[in-house]
């Protein structure tokens, strides 16, 4: 018997795994990327839990390194999500640097990365991003590196760029190309060469590009081997999860529980009382449901409870 309810439970566990995965799997299918993204210039709005300091910073460290500030920009790539971007470019060295942070209502992320284009059409990057890329690059070397210190993050991108200056030239006129078109002329390319690989395929009628079923797959694998790591060397430019506040939470049970005392208390006398017993525990309902509900409520209001970010 008890080895029937195992096989049970690991058959419902199978198909409840299976279910999931086909959820997931027709979620990514499902995804669209625009053809050309929609950039709009914009002034870049700190994140919460940021602060201004960070920003003011920022600006001064790279100002002193000869970096020059381009501008904001709100770029979209995959329909409803938009990626507020900030970018410097250091015209000499041929190194562009983009902050980008996208937050909604529980998910907020940033990504700090230096980019340098050579001549022969391949690329460097030094980001902070963790985060494997779905896309297959190789003319790409990216260079991921979980820490704070965008310092250290520059010392290392300049490093890198010393060593492949010994055999290749940077692609200086990328830095005096307007950056609106740098974006589109940049993605476009992407996109039609991940087409390429088998990665992704164009519906011409609406001007997109979705995952093909080889793509979604490998990028889906991707991500399942991420996740047995993400948890180590965490920094702020990690995705980071909403947590609600847990009193606050457990208020709005008791909020919720007094309000039900109270209308099921209100429900019941309309049916009649056989008693005096019945009757009290009746009024009882009443102005317990209505006490509870309406000191929950006055802590709701006036009280503010923040959640915390993880």
């Amino acid at each position: 018997m008890a080895f029937k309810i195992f096989i049970a439970i690991l058959i419902i566990i199978g198909v409840a795994m299976v279910a999931l995965g086909l959820f997931i799997l027709v979620a990514v299918l499902g995804l669209k990327m625009k053809a050309e993204p929609e950039i709009n210039q914009i002034e870049l709005s700190p994140m919460s839990g940021i602060g201004e300091n960070f920003y003011s910073n920022f600006d001064q460290f790279l100002t002193s390194e000869g970096f020059e500030f381009i501008g904001d920009y709100s770029v979209a790539n995959i329909s409803g999500k938009a990626v507020e971007t900030r970018i410097y470019r250091n015209i000499n060295e041929g190194i562009e640097v983009t902050l980008c942070q996208q937050e909604d209502k529980n998910i907020r992320k940033m990504t700090l990365s230096f980019t340098t284009g050579f001549e022969d059409g391949s690329s460097i990057e030094t980001t902070t991003n963790k985060e494997p890329p779905v896309f297959i690059y190789d003319n790409k070397r990216v260079y991921s590196l979980p820490i704070d210190d965008y310092k250290e993050l520059l010392k290392f991108h300049r490093q890198k760029l010393k060593e492949e200056l010994e055999k290749k030239t940077v692609a200086f006129d990328k830095m005096s190309a307007p950056v609106v078109e740098s974006i589109i002329n940049s993605t476009k390319k992407e996109l039609e060469r991940q087409m390429e690989y088998g990665i992704l395929k164009f519906d011409a009628a609406n001007g997109t590009y979705s995952f093909t079923l080889y793509g979604a797959v490998q990028s889906i694998c991707k991500m399942i081997a991420f996740s047995f790591t993400k948890g180590k060397d965490k920094s702020m430019f990690d995705t980071q999860h909403r947590v609600k506040n847990k009193k606050k939470e457990w208020i709005k049970t008791f909020n919720l529980m007094g309000a039900i005392f109270f209308v099921m208390g209100l429900a019941s006398l309309a049916k009649g009382t056989p008693n005096s017993a019945v009757l009290y525990f009746r009024l009882f309902s009443i102005l317990f449901g209505s006490i509870v509900f309406l000191i929950t409520d006055y802590i709701l209001r006036t009280r503010n409870f923040e959640d915390s970010w993880k």
